[in-house]
């Protein structure tokens, strides 16, 4: 997608045309322009089209163990995306950092990333064929559309009326969805059960 698409604000417009068959309420990306600490054109670029399409974003940081980052990551309305080692275990005394992910914070002292998830060891499908799965799939890259599938339950429970307090309404999760801003505001519950990248120990 990010050799094919040139107009990224006019892209994700379609997203959230109600004239259109594509009814999205999220956006995942693990690509972006060259990494720095700035919060640049590009960012304010991501920060225009979250606020005009009101379609939450999530945005991988990337993997240069670093505070350099993807530009599109340093926007403050997307939800930025950084990641640990969880060595495939249960455990949680074996995760960590190890100068893997970005850990933040921006040039201009925002803390970032938002959230973070485990990105060594994911299965996913394989191109091999089309009943094989790897574990090789990993970095930001992966920690981000597990994150952003998270949000995808989020914006289930709203619609169920979970935050409302009446489960059961069974509207539709197009028509009945929270603003970006209110799900990004909401990542304090996923916060809670995965700690940002930033405060494992290496």
């Amino acid at each position: 997608m990010y050799s094919t698409v040139t107009d990224r604000y006019a892209h994700t417009a379609q997203l959230v045309n109600p004239s259109l068959n594509f009814r999205a309420v999220f956006q995942s990306s693990s690509w972006g322009s060259a990494p720095t600490t700035a919060y640049t054109t590009v960012s304010a670029d991501m920060d225009r089209i979250v606020f005009d399409h009101d379609l939450l974003i999530c945005q991988s940081q990337s993997n240069a163990g670093t505070r350099n980052s993807r530009p599109q990551a340093w926007a403050k309305n997307v939800v930025s995306v950084s990641g640990q080692y969880h060595r495939n275990t249960l455990a949680r005394t074996d995760d960590a950092w190890s100068s893997g992910a970005l850990i933040g914070p921006a040039a201009d002292g925002r803390l970032k990333p938002d959230l973070s998830h485990c990105y060594d060891q994911i299965n996913t499908t394989s191109s091999a064929s089309a009943t094989s799965y790897t574990s090789t799939f990993g970095g930001t890259s992966g920690a981000t559309p597990i994150t952003c599938g998270n949000f995808g339950l989020l914006f289930q429970m709203w619609a169920d009326g979970v935050f409302a307090g009446s489960p059961g309404l069974g509207r539709d999760v197009f028509d009945s969805r929270p603003h970006a801003a209110t799900a990004k505001a909401l990542r304090s519950i996923r916060r809670t059960s995965i700690p940002l990248a930033a405060r494992h120990t290496t």
